[in-house]
């Protein structure tokens, strides 16, 4: 059985730690970036999916009418059917 030996790293010098914490300042920019457009899109849906439920409810009072309004002309038939 062969023996591996551990690889020894230098420590990273101070410009390479500088050039990793700024690419993941920018990619932490991208994701705020992200999340933002993501939070708008959201707050979009919300407002449609409000008015949507809005015209939904108008709708079924519009059907309400419309039921009474169908039972009316089906009480005066059979009146007139009667007679």
């Amino acid at each position: 059985m062969e023996v591996i030996e551990p690889l020894t790293q230098a420590p990273p010098s101070k410009s390479d730690s500088t050039s990793v914490a700024s690419a993941e300042k920018s990619e932490l920019g991208k994701l705020n970036a992200m999340q933002e457009d993501l939070l708008r899109h959201v707050d979009d849906m919300d407002e449609k999916l409000i008015a949507l439920a809005a015209q939904f409810d108008a709708a079924e009072e519009a059907m309400k009418k419309v039921d009474i309004i169908m039972e009316k002309m089906e009480a005066n038939a059979d009146k007139g059917r009667r007679g």
